[in-house]
């Protein structure tokens, strides 16, 4: 066993330089591009939003989330939209600045190889949905889960139990729990043995306790019900194997955007240089990386698979791969240790270069896609406003951020917010035939910003969106977008 000053100045891999301003300026470069959307909505935004804060408050008790989650999102949008974005962007970099610190202090790897992983932490392309409000409890939690994760390494056990009962609300942190206990164990027993593992349990027997404290408080008083009773509580063996697979369908057809990578890959080496990283020998435990990065990486999918959910590299569920980062990233790194010493480094750089590159595409893609709502808002108000017509179809086949397709609760969002009352219901025009067999008629509440719609089988307004090119336009520029509009005899009857 490495006692606590043998892992501080381990020397595998010296590092030259303030290795934690170096992960968090990596991070901070990679993901500044959610600041420039603050006041776009995505999903579930468009809701919370513009609903009551009694109504929010009801909403996020019944899910079983709790009355808190309720209060920092009414709290986020009294304030002002900017301000979750920069919330986000403070909660995944002091995770990312907390991984750093646990590899550097707290694991044999040494200064380089914690920024390697680190930075790999930082900026994968991952949970591309934490540009959206409703995504602010999972980034709360997540940075207290890596927080609590430190302290308990730095024997602060009241502190870091405090914080990962918190952090719990995101009940997928419950599972991946394991990680932190397992890297106790590891810094304080020398080997595995019964005896150890009863001592590990009599000393920690407080911290051990919370997740079964919190678990039973949770099947207690935090019980979803209502329209939302059953949610995430049944599990599902069958086809486990097929949905982990599946999770990484929609990797392969990821757009690499190779002037960006190009582009940054000279700064990137500049930077490596500059912060004397040097990777030119073999990392001794590769294969315990590739160990550890594997189980991480199951204990991260684990809890969203067994309740049917699969995590995706786009759209809303890509929140389920919140905690995937941190096993991916120890995967890498265990690859990187084992390639040839002569191209350790510069594969690394390609690695950071490719992943910061695609967080740049998505976060212009973002931006795009705020000016759209934007325009469209504007082109909206034009639309012809028949009283007799409350149904909009939307024939959207404009490009969209996160490959996402508008939701109903996006355009009525939009329609709401225009004409200020909830008589109005919004769809993409491939969804008319769900309307027309009642599966939306549930929604018509105030929950939903539909309470005044009645499903109808007379008319509708077919709305056309194009994107046009402004005039004038020889290189970048900001797209507009024009509505076409006009009735049509609802063909949606069952």
């Amino acid at each position: 066993m490495l006692t606590d000053s043998q892992l501080r100045s381990s020397d595998y891999f010296e590092f030259r330089g303030d290795g934690a301003f170096a992960v968090a300026f990596l991070y901070g470069i990679c993901h500044l591009g959610i600041i420039f959307v603050p006041n776009s909505l995505f999903w579930d935004d468009w809701l919370i939003a513009n609903i009551s804060p009694e109504m929010l408050f009801d909403m996020f008790d019944k899910t079983g989330s709790g009355v808190w989650v309720g209060w920092l999102l009414n709290a986020i949008i009294t304030n002002g939209l900017f301000l979750s974005r920069v919330l986000a962007y403070l909660f995944y970099g002091v995770a990312t600045v907390c991984v750093f610190s646990l590899l550097r202090r707290h694991t044999p790897v040494g200064g380089d190889w914690a920024f390697v992983v680190a930075g790999l932490f930082a900026i994968l392309p991952l949970n591309t949905a934490r540009v959206s409000l409703i995504s602010m409890p999972y980034a709360l939690n997540y940075c207290t889960f890596f927080l609590a994760w430190l302290f308990l390494l730095d024997r602060r056990k009241l502190l870091s139990g405090s914080l990962f009962f918190f952090s719990f609300f995101t009940a997928s942190t419950l599972v991946f729990f394991a990680l932190p206990i397992a890297h106790l164990y590891a810094k304080t027993q020398s080997r595995i043995s019964i005896r150890g593992v009863v001592r590990f349990g009599l000393g920690n027997a407080g911290i051990l306790a919370i997740p079964f404290i919190f678990f039973a408080l949770k099947r207690s008083f935090f019980v979803p019900y209502g329209n939302y009773a059953g949610y995430n509580q049944n599990f599902y063996w069958d086809g486990l194997a097929t949905r982990f697979v599946r999770s990484f369908d929609d990797f392969l057809p990821y757009e690499i955007q190779w002037g960006y990578v190009l582009f940054l890959l000279i700064p990137v080496w500049l930077m490596s240089r500059r912060l004397s990283l040097t990777l030119d020998r073999k990392l001794p435990f590769s294969f315990a990386l590739f160990g550890i990065g594997a189980v991480a990486l199951v204990l991260a999918m684990f809890p969203y698979l067994i309740v049917g959910h699969i995590p995706t590299f786009w759209e809303w569920t890509s929140r389920h791969q919140l905690l995937m980062p941190l096993g991916i990233a120890l995967l890498m790194a265990g690859f990187l240790g084992v390639l040839p010493n002569a191209i350790r480094t510069v594969a690394f750089c390609i690695l950071i270069s490719l992943c910061a590159a695609a967080n740049l595409a998505h976060y212009v893609s973002v931006w795009k896609d705020a000016n759209k709502q934007e325009k469209l808002l504007v082109e909206m108000k034009k639309l012809p406003n028949p009283v007799e017509i409350t149904l909009y179809l939307f024939d959207d086949k404009t490009p969209n951020a996160l490959r996402r397709h508008y939701r109903q609760y996006e355009w009525t969002g939009m329609l709401k917010r225009i004409h200020g009352d909830e008589t109005r219901f919004g769809i993409g025009i491939q969804e008319a035939p769900n309307y027309a067999r009642g599966e939306y008629d549930k929604l018509f509440v105030a929950q939903y910003l539909a309470s005044g719609h009645r499903r109808t089988s007379t008319a509708a307004l077919l709305v056309e969106v194009k994107k046009v090119r402004p005039p004038n336009c020889r290189a970048f520029c900001v797209a507009n977008y024009e509505l076409h509009a006009k009735p049509v005899l609802n063909e949606t009857k069952p």
